[in-house]
Parts: C-alpha cells; structure tokens; sequence
C-alpha cells in the first residue's frame, strides 16, 4: 500500500512534468503558434448564421472548438496524463467529420448543425426544469430563452424551404460511420474513431498506461507518466489540422488548407523525430 499524497503534492510533480515535457517535446510544440494564427485567419471574416453562408459561421466555429480542445489536450500529455487524451481526440476527430460532411453539404449540413443542437438543448431544457425543483417563473423563462433559439434556426431554416425534421435526422444528428462510407473514409472511422472509443470508454485499452508488473508485484500508477507525452501531442495536433483543413475549405481559403496541410506533413516529420529521441 503506497502512502496517499495530497493534491499539492500532484500539482508539484505535473508542473515539473510540463517543464520538462515543454524540452522534450518543444519540436512538436512549436507548431502551436502557427496553428493559432491560422485559426485566427479563418475566423478573420464576417460570419453569422442568419448569413447566405451559414456554413462559414459553423466552420469558424468548429475550428475554435477544435483548437481548445487541442490546447487542453497537450496541457494533459505535458502534465503526465497522456491516457486522458484521446477522450478530447475524439471530439476533436468528431468536428473533422461533421467539417468534412459539411463541406459535401454546405447549407443543409450547416443548418441541420444549428438545428439539432438547439433541438437537443431545448429537450434538456425541459426535463432539467421539469425534474429539478426549479421555480415554474424561472423555469418558464429558461425553456422559453432555449426555445427562442430553437425558433430562429427553425425559420431560417423554413425561408429556405427546406424541411426541418429532415435536416435534423440527415445532417443534424449523424452516423459518423455511414458519413464515413459514403465519403470513402471508412478507415478514419475503423482505425481513429476505434482507437480512441477504446480510451474513452470502460474497455481495457488504457490499462497498460498506468498498470505495470515487476519482479511479481504488480503496480498501479496514480501519478504523472510521460512515456506517450510526443505521440499524444502529436496525435492532438494531427487531427486539429485535419480539422482545420477542411474548415478552409468550406470558407474557400485555400491558403489557411495549403498551410494546414503543410504544417502537418511537416508535424508527422517532427512527430517520428521526438518519439525516437523518447
């Protein structure tokens, strides 16, 4: 039995391990400051939903959703959790995906985004106050607000003379595998999507991050490890300029899609250099 340390004590040992993972890995890292200035490119435009192109304003917006979530990603492989990261992998794959329907179906896969997600917060809405005690004032006030924006893109949805429910079910809610296939990247699916469900969920993908065996004794290891620190950091940059990628290309900048690209050829080059030197 191992004696239980405090939380001082862990935030001590991930500040030495982002400081020296910051040396170990700085070749990856320095293609975050590039990264940045793409997005801030591609969100240099005018974007609105309400918009002819509300397609522009979905990709700007899933692009910074994706860079956060490859921001937070490197903090965790730095800090020693590297087996965390493919839950935000995940996400971020997920954004690719709905970018690279998108760009197959602009407005219907842009308004069908806007749509289901207001549907699915609006239906959440109403359980949580129905369920939770909320005065019925505020209650009201809340469904009322969630519903509002569901309105909004219902019309602007209407105006274009398209069917609202069929966008909800086609190009709202999607089945990342049939996507996949029929745009003849089912591999992403069965081999990125596959690898990172198995950290995300309960399956013993994981196990070997944190549990070894030696001399008979078996070890779990609660603390900072930063064996996979290079191919976590990677891994998470990878698939942001792939989402970035096509973010570019349904806004039609084909300069942020050529950088993109470049950066990340660049990255897998980098990328086999830093794990060598593990």
């Amino acid at each position: 039995m191992t004696t239980p340390i405090d939380w001082d004590a862990f935030s001590r040992t991930m500040t030495r391990f982002v400081l020296e993972g910051q040396v170990r890995c700085a070749p990856l890292l320095q293609d975050v400051g590039p990264i940045d200035r793409l997005v801030g490119r591609l969100v240099a435009r005018e974007t609105s939903p309400a918009s002819d192109r509300p397609q522009d304003y979905v990709a700007c917006v899933l692009g910074v959703r994706a860079f956060r979530l490859t921001i937070a990603s490197i903090q965790l492989a730095l800090s020693g959790y590297p087996d965390a990261c493919p839950n935000l992998y995940r996400t971020v794959w997920e954004i690719a995906i709905r970018l690279v329907h998108i760009s197959a179906y602009p407005i219907e896969g842009a308004l069908g985004y806007l749509l289901q997600g207001a549907f699915e917060e609006l239906g959440a809405a109403r359980i949580d106050t129905s369920d939770s005690g909320v005065s019925s004032d505020r209650a009201r006030a809340i469904v009322a607000r969630y519903a509002e924006r569901y309105a909004g893109h219902e019309q602007r949805v209407l105006a274009r003379g398209l069917d609202p429910a069929f966008l909800r079910r086609h190009h709202g809610k999607l089945n990342f595998r049939e996507v996949c296939r029929a745009l003849d990247i089912e591999r992403s699916y069965l081999v990125n999507y596959a690898w990172a469900s198995g950290y995300v969920h309960e399956k013993n993908w994981a196990t070997r991050e944190f549990v070894s065996e030696a001399e008979g004794e078996r070890l779990f290891e609660m603390g900072p490890v930063s064996e996979a620190q290079p191919e976590a950091i990677a891994d998470a940059l990878g698939m942001l300029l792939f989402a970035l990628e096509f973010a570019a290309v349904i806004v039609g900048d084909d300069g942020i899609a050529d950088e993109a690209n470049a950066i990340h050829v660049r990255l897998g080059r980098r990328a086999k250099l830093a794990i060598a030197k593990r």
